[in-house]
């Protein structure tokens, strides 16, 4: 299926981080069936922390390429062989368009970027097939896995169906983490 861009419709209250307009976000993503080619089995993949967008689609699937026993191979093609489907999800650069201000998705609000992930979230279950008993499995790696639980624990609060049986994160800084302030300037 190919990349499909989208603005979220869930925005979040970023005041107190200074901004008094609450934006929507915009998000990228494409789903890669299994051979059956029917969405009944969905596994996100959702990207980290990723300033100026170095990072796209398909360099987040193959950073899934690993050398193992059987020579070199994909964690998710071998999931696709299985029979589940892979949905990644990338925070691209994008001109806003209710300012035009330029944002650098990979280095936005963790919030919003969550937002973009309910969204997403959404729209894969309204897509997925009516007769699959399967339930997401939702992988954060880095702050990735941030915006993932984000995500979920807004979508619990608010009583929305996230219809997802497993969320994994690693590699994510849950109690916070130490930047340079250079480095955050």
């Amino acid at each position: 299926i190919a990349q499909t861009t989208f603005t979220s419709t869930f925005t979040t209250d970023l005041s107190a981080y200074g901004e008094l307009t609450s934006y929507p976000g915009e998000g990228e993503y494409q789903i890669f069936l299994s051979a059956d080619n029917i969405l009944d089995k969905p596994i996100f993949l959702i990207d980290g922390f990723d300033p100026g967008d170095s990072r796209n689609i398909t360099s987040i699937y193959n950073l899934l390429n690993f050398t193992g026993t059987s020579g070199s191979q994909n964690l998710a093609d071998l999931l696709r062989a299985e029979g589940f489907d892979v949905v990644v999800l990338n925070f691209p650069t994008y001109i806003r368009m209710a300012d035009g201000a330029t944002i650098d998705g990979g280095a936005d609000f963790m919030e919003r970027n969550a937002m973009v992930l309910v969204e997403l979230i959404n729209i894969i279950n309204t897509d997925k097939a009516a007769n699959s008993p399967e339930q997401n499995v939702i992988i954060g790696p880095s702050m990735g896995g941030i915006i993932a639980r984000y995500a979920l624990n807004y979508m619990e609060n608010q009583s929305l169906d996230a219809d997802t049986r497993l969320y994994i994160s690693f590699d994510s800084p849950h109690y916070g983490a130490n930047v340079p302030i250079g480095l955050q300037h």
